[in-house]
Formats: structure tokens, C-alpha cells, sequence
């Protein structure tokens, strides 16, 4: 049987092997492996620098009250890693996005707004929903002074009118969409409200006479767009 004083020495060393957490192997050991150690007896002082690796954190180890303000940078990012689950709602500003790194595929269908949207960066740009409507007056008889006419479009519910404009047409000419200038004159030609504003025209008028000998009809176009 081990003396008194054997048993003792044992018992120091365990001691302090606990109290330490060195891994330094004991006689008859290969290591000492964590069933051999207490909960919570390893500290972060008992740590070399450097020493604990990806391999040694479980997944989903580190939260997020783990990490100090600003310690994650884009370095320590993975590339593409990162889903829009991953972001905060409102929590990017223009700083943090890279100039160029967003494509039509990043942004949400019908997600951006014209307060979205600087007007001056864009150029040549026009609505692909583009109408146009026409209006036609009955036709009036030519001569004797010019006979005058007036007409009027109104765009669809929903659109403004961005444009306009008017001709004489002689009704049965060819397909009776050529427009004709020969002793006829256009007096007006002008939004509806005609008045200043922005985005507020609904359609377009215009008039003129016929001072010609050939009975003519004063026909009238706007171009629309969507309101909003």
C-alpha cells in the first residue's frame, strides 16, 4: 500500500494541475483531457495568444453580444457570405456600400421611389410606358376668312401629359393620318391645365383655322406617361 506521504504528493499535484490548467502530461499519462479538469477552471489568462482556433469553436459559438463594437471588419468577412437576413434593417448607410457593387439584382422590385433617386444622374432616360392619344374635331370648310376649330385630348386615368402637339388632317386623304400645312394655320397649342406646375397636366388643346378651298380637320396629340 502507497504511504501517507505518496498519497499526499498525488494529491497536491492534482491540485494543482487543476488550479493551473497546464497540460503537462503526469507519470502514466498521456494528457489530461477536459473530462479531467473542473467547469469554468480555464481561463482566458490560461490561454496563449493566438491559440484558439476556428477548429476549437463550436458553430454558432460566438453571438453577437461576444463581439466588441467595430471588431468585424470587411476582412474578416467571407466573401458573398453575408444574406440580407444577416443585415439589420435600415442599418447600411452610403459609407458602407462599395461605389459600383450593386446591380438591378440587389435592389427590390418597385422598392425605390423618385426621393430615391438623384434626378440629375439620369440622362436620356424616358418612362418605357409611353402613350399616345389623339382627338380629332369634326371637319370644317376652308376660305372665306379661315374657318376655326378647337379640340382637345384627356390622357387615360393614372397618367399626366408630358407633351403635345396638333395638325390639319383632310379626312379620306390616303389613310387620312397625313398632315397637311398648305393655307392652314394652328392659333394654340397647349397643355391642359395651361397654366405653370409641376407634373398637374392632364391632356393637351389646340386650335387653328382653315383658310384653305379643302375641307380640313384640326386633329390634336398628347404624349402620356404613368402619374406617379
Amino acid at each position: 500500500m502507497r504511504s501517507i506521504a505518496t498519497k499526499a504528493a498525488l494529491a497536491t499535484a492534482a491540485l494543482c494541475l487543476g488550479l493551473t490548467g497546464t497540460a503537462s502530461a503526469l507519470p502514466g499519462k498521456a494528457k489530461i483531457d477536459r473530462d479531467d479538469l473542473k467547469s469554468n477552471v480555464v481561463k482566458s489568462f490560461h490561454i496563449k495568444a493566438k491559440q484558439v482556433k476556428t477548429s476549437d469553436l463550436a458553430d454558432r459559438a460566438v453571438t453577437q453580444a461576444k463581439l466588441g463594437l467595430g471588431s468585424v471588419g470587411s476582412d474578416q468577412v467571407l466573401d458573398e457570405s453575408l444574406t440580407g437576413t444577416d443585415v439589420k434593417d435600415e442599418s447600411l448607410t452610403a459609407a458602407e456600400i462599395q461605389n459600383a457593387s450593386l446591380t438591378g439584382a440587389d435592389v427590390q422590385d418597385n422598392s425605390l421611389t423618385g426621393d430615391d433617386i438623384q434626378e440629375s444622374t439620369l440622362q436620356g432616360f424616358m418612362s418605357n410606358q409611353v402613350r399616345y392619344v389623339v382627338n380629332q374635331a369634326a371637319p370644317v370648310p376652308g376660305g372665306n376668312g379661315g374657318f376655326p376649330s378647337s379640340v382637345e385630348v384627356n390622357c387615360p386615368a393614372g397618367e399626366r401629359a408630358i407633351g403635345g402637339s396638333a395638325a390639319w388632317i383632310i379626312p379620306n386623304f390616303q389613310d387620312g393620318n397625313v398632315p397637311t400645312a398648305l393655307d392652314v394655320n394652328i392659333t394654340a397649342s397647349m397643355p391642359k391645365p395651361a397654366q405653370p406646375g409641376t407634373g398637374n397636366a392632364t391632356g393637351w388643346h389646340a386650335s387653328g383655322r382653315n383658310f384653305s378651298g379643302t375641307e380640313r380637320a384640326l386633329r390634336v396629340y398628347a404624349i402620356c406617361v404613368p402619374a406617379a
